[in-house]
């Protein structure tokens, strides 16, 4: 699990955590707006 994030930042897993986080929202509602689309 650990070696997924350490491209981000291998120093601050929390920040790595919270950019994960706010990619994953915005890919979230990025799906649904692309839902609602087509």
């Amino acid at each position: 699990m650990k070696n997924k994030r350490t491209w981000i930042n291998n120093d601050d897993p929390t920040l790595g955590s919270t950019i994960f986080g706010v990619i994953s929202l915005v890919g979230i509602v990025a799906f649904f707006v692309w839902l609602g689309i087509t």
